[in-house]
Protein backbone atom coordinates (compact mmCIF):
# COMPACT_ATOMS: atom_id res chain seq x y z
CA UNK A 1 0.00 0.00 0.00
CA UNK A 2 1.30 3.49 -0.91
CA UNK A 3 1.82 6.02 1.36
CA UNK A 4 -1.10 8.16 -0.10
CA UNK A 5 -3.46 5.01 0.06
CA UNK A 6 -2.55 4.39 3.83
CA UNK A 7 -3.50 7.78 4.52
CA UNK A 8 -6.81 7.94 3.43
CA UNK A 9 -6.94 4.14 5.14
CA UNK A 10 -6.67 6.11 8.63
CA UNK A 11 -8.39 8.88 7.82
CA UNK A 12 -11.28 6.96 6.85
CA UNK A 13 -11.09 4.67 9.91
CA UNK A 14 -10.37 7.80 11.85
CA UNK A 15 -13.81 9.61 10.55
CA UNK A 16 -15.70 6.18 10.99
CA UNK A 17 -14.30 6.22 14.59
CA UNK A 18 -15.50 9.32 15.49
CA UNK A 19 -19.15 8.99 13.75
CA UNK A 20 -19.44 5.90 16.16
CA UNK A 21 -18.48 7.85 19.21
CA UNK A 22 -20.98 10.58 18.25
CA UNK A 23 -23.49 7.99 17.84
CA UNK A 24 -23.06 6.33 21.32
CA UNK A 25 -23.35 9.80 22.99
CA UNK A 26 -26.49 10.08 21.64
CA UNK A 27 -27.72 6.87 23.35
CA UNK A 28 -26.11 7.65 26.52
CA UNK A 29 -25.73 10.76 27.44
CA UNK A 30 -22.33 11.48 29.02
CA UNK A 31 -22.58 13.76 32.43
CA UNK A 32 -18.48 13.87 32.70
CA UNK A 33 -15.82 11.26 32.55
CA UNK A 34 -16.60 8.58 32.53
CA UNK A 35 -19.97 8.66 33.66
CA UNK A 36 -22.90 8.60 31.16
CA UNK A 37 -26.57 8.01 31.54
CA UNK A 38 -27.01 4.04 31.36
CA UNK A 39 -23.73 2.78 31.81
CA UNK A 40 -23.89 -0.51 33.84
CA UNK A 41 -23.97 -0.97 37.51
CA UNK A 42 -20.74 -2.67 37.56
CA UNK A 43 -19.33 -0.23 35.22
CA UNK A 44 -20.59 2.61 37.00
CA UNK A 45 -19.14 1.23 40.44
CA UNK A 46 -16.17 0.85 39.55
CA UNK A 47 -15.75 4.45 37.88
CA UNK A 48 -16.77 5.71 41.30
CA UNK A 49 -14.46 3.85 43.53
CA UNK A 50 -11.55 4.95 40.95
CA UNK A 51 -12.80 8.56 41.24
CA UNK A 52 -12.82 8.25 44.72
CA UNK A 53 -9.45 6.69 45.28
CA UNK A 54 -8.08 9.35 43.40
CA UNK A 55 -9.64 12.26 45.81
CA UNK A 56 -10.44 14.04 42.55
CA UNK A 57 -12.57 16.70 42.90
CA UNK A 58 -15.21 18.50 40.35
CA UNK A 59 -15.03 22.39 40.01
CA UNK A 60 -18.30 23.64 39.15
CA UNK A 61 -18.67 27.24 39.68
CA UNK A 62 -14.94 28.91 40.70
CA UNK A 63 -14.00 27.39 43.78
CA UNK A 64 -17.05 25.28 44.67
CA UNK A 65 -15.93 21.77 44.52
CA UNK A 66 -17.92 18.84 44.46
CA UNK A 67 -17.12 14.89 45.30
CA UNK A 68 -18.92 11.75 44.22
CA UNK A 69 -19.97 9.61 47.59
CA UNK A 70 -21.27 6.08 48.31
CA UNK A 71 -24.54 7.06 47.54
CA UNK A 72 -24.17 9.46 44.46
CA UNK A 73 -25.29 6.07 41.85
CA UNK A 74 -28.78 5.22 41.68
CA UNK A 75 -30.16 2.79 39.80
CA UNK A 76 -32.82 1.05 37.63
CA UNK A 77 -32.53 -2.19 36.05
CA UNK A 78 -28.61 -2.30 36.80
CA UNK A 79 -28.53 0.85 34.67
CA UNK A 80 -27.28 4.42 36.03
CA UNK A 81 -30.21 6.88 36.00
CA UNK A 82 -29.31 9.57 38.38
CA UNK A 83 -26.17 11.27 39.56
CA UNK A 84 -25.78 13.26 42.91
CA UNK A 85 -22.38 15.05 43.81
CA UNK A 86 -21.75 17.45 47.34
CA UNK A 87 -20.01 20.08 47.81
CA UNK A 88 -16.40 18.95 49.13
CA UNK A 89 -16.52 20.94 51.92
CA UNK A 90 -19.18 22.38 54.14
CA UNK A 91 -19.72 25.70 53.46
CA UNK A 92 -20.73 28.98 55.84
CA UNK A 93 -23.61 30.54 56.06
CA UNK A 94 -21.87 33.41 55.06
CA UNK A 95 -20.20 32.22 52.18
CA UNK A 96 -23.35 29.92 51.00
CA UNK A 97 -25.25 32.58 48.78
CA UNK A 98 -21.91 33.21 46.67
CA UNK A 99 -21.26 29.75 45.60
CA UNK A 100 -24.86 28.71 45.07
CA UNK A 101 -24.55 32.09 42.63
CA UNK A 102 -21.60 30.86 41.39
CA UNK A 103 -22.41 27.38 40.62
CA UNK A 104 -25.39 28.44 38.75
CA UNK A 105 -23.35 30.59 36.52
CA UNK A 106 -20.74 28.31 35.79
CA UNK A 107 -23.71 25.57 34.79
CA UNK A 108 -25.49 28.41 32.77
CA UNK A 109 -22.51 29.11 30.91
CA UNK A 110 -22.21 25.31 29.69
CA UNK A 111 -25.44 25.18 28.25
CA UNK A 112 -27.88 24.72 31.03
CA UNK A 113 -30.75 26.88 31.39
CA UNK A 114 -32.35 27.50 34.13
CA UNK A 115 -36.41 26.41 33.81
CA UNK A 116 -37.59 26.82 37.72
CA UNK A 117 -36.37 28.33 40.82
CA UNK A 118 -37.67 29.78 44.44
CA UNK A 119 -37.96 33.17 44.79
CA UNK A 120 -35.12 32.94 47.59
CA UNK A 121 -32.80 30.08 45.50
CA UNK A 122 -29.98 31.47 47.10
CA UNK A 123 -31.09 32.29 50.48
CA UNK A 124 -31.34 28.40 52.23
CA UNK A 125 -33.17 29.74 55.38
CA UNK A 126 -35.78 31.03 52.65
CA UNK A 127 -36.46 28.01 50.60
CA UNK A 128 -39.33 26.17 51.12
CA UNK A 129 -38.26 22.56 51.83
CA UNK A 130 -40.89 20.77 49.85
CA UNK A 131 -39.81 22.10 46.24
CA UNK A 132 -36.32 22.02 45.01
CA UNK A 133 -34.14 25.17 44.85
CA UNK A 134 -33.39 25.87 41.10
CA UNK A 135 -34.22 23.32 38.50
CA UNK A 136 -31.80 23.52 34.93
CA UNK A 137 -32.34 21.84 31.51
CA UNK A 138 -29.11 21.08 28.94
CA UNK A 139 -29.90 22.48 25.36
CA UNK A 140 -30.48 18.88 24.42
CA UNK A 141 -33.31 18.55 27.11
CA UNK A 142 -31.70 15.17 28.04
CA UNK A 143 -30.88 16.19 31.32
CA UNK A 144 -32.28 17.67 34.11
CA UNK A 145 -30.25 19.20 37.30
CA UNK A 146 -31.70 20.22 40.59
CA UNK A 147 -29.17 21.92 42.36
CA UNK A 148 -30.15 22.68 46.04
CA UNK A 149 -28.61 23.70 49.67
CA UNK A 150 -29.18 21.93 52.81
CA UNK A 151 -27.63 22.35 56.23
CA UNK A 152 -28.44 24.08 59.22
CA UNK A 153 -26.98 26.89 61.55
CA UNK A 154 -23.90 27.90 59.86
CA UNK A 155 -23.07 24.97 57.51
CA UNK A 156 -23.99 24.48 54.23
CA UNK A 157 -23.87 21.65 51.55
CA UNK A 158 -25.01 22.22 47.84
CA UNK A 159 -26.40 18.94 46.22
CA UNK A 160 -26.69 18.94 42.63
CA UNK A 161 -28.94 16.08 41.30
CA UNK A 162 -28.45 14.76 37.38
CA UNK A 163 -30.95 13.26 36.40
CA UNK A 164 -31.70 11.45 32.32
CA UNK A 165 -34.54 12.83 31.50
CA UNK A 166 -36.16 9.95 29.85
CA UNK A 167 -36.11 8.56 33.03
CA UNK A 168 -37.73 11.23 34.73
CA UNK A 169 -40.81 11.49 32.21
CA UNK A 170 -41.23 7.90 32.19
CA UNK A 171 -41.57 8.57 36.21
CA UNK A 172 -43.96 11.32 35.85
CA UNK A 173 -46.00 10.55 33.38
CA UNK A 174 -49.27 8.49 34.41
CA UNK A 175 -49.33 4.92 32.95
CA UNK A 176 -52.11 4.89 30.18
CA UNK A 177 -55.16 2.41 31.38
Amino acid sequence: MTIAKKYIHHTLLLVFAIGLFAASAQTNEMLFEPFYFGMPKKEAKLALKNFQESNETLEIGQGTFYVLKSGSLIMEKDRLVELKLWTKNNISSTKITEQLQKTKSHLESIGFEVVYKQKNWDKPLLLDPNKPGVRFLNKQQTVLLEMEPRGQGNKFNIYLNYYNMEWVKKHLTPAAN
